[in-house]
């Protein structure tokens, strides 16, 4: 799903067999921009069905691909 840059949230549906995801399988992975370079945030997303998950990702989380490579 594409969020525009300027938006100050998203909200994203999760249904069918992905909300009965065994705990610790599922990631949130969202690429950006940041410095003119492609940066990364991966976290863990646990959706529990009926119910809203909030997570929040500042600026600051956004992480340069090799950051993540080289671990």
């Amino acid at each position: 799903m594409r969020v525009p840059l300027d938006a100050d949230s998203a909200e994203i549906v999760v249904k069918g067999k992905v909300t009965a995801a065994a705990p610790g399988t599922l990631r949130l992975v969202i690429r950006g921009k940041k410095g003119g370079q492609s940066a990364w945030v991966i976290r863990p997303f646990e959706p529990v069905p009926h119910r809203k998950t909030e997570v929040v990702i500042k600026d600051s989380d956004f992480q340069p691909i090799s950051d993540w490579l080289e671990e």
